[in-house]
């Protein structure tokens, strides 16, 4: 108990023993269920899915500069696959300034 007090320097002792009965309790309290990710139903549900972002609209697009596009451009050219492309999107639109993202948002 002694080397424990150094941490609860300046604690009120009902705060003390408050956070040890805690901490000694922590083994009897239930845990929580951790489901198996790995289960061979999960994955054939899964793999059946088609998970693709909905292509977006070109109106939702015109807040974008040339150097944008021509990012974009070149990331499909270059095989990315279309949530790269998404997230790129969703950063460069991140990073516009805040007038501009005000601007184009509604």
């Amino acid at each position: 108990m002694f080397q424990l007090d150094q941490y609860f320097d300046g604690l009120p002792q009902r705060k003390k023993s408050a956070l040890l009965a805690e901490f000694l309790n922590y083994e009897a309290k239930p845990k929580r269920v951790e489901r198996n990710a790995a289960s061979e139903e999960h994955m054939v549900e899964y793999e059946e899915e088609v998970l693709e972002p909905d292509p977006l609209k070109p109106e939702w697009l015109a807040w974008q500069t040339p150097r944008h596009k021509k990012l974009i451009s070149k990331m499909i050219t270059g095989k990315a696959n279309r949530w790269e492309v998404m997230n790129e999107v969703g950063d460069q639109f991140y990073h516009l300034r805040k007038e501009v993202r005000e601007q184009y948002k509604g």
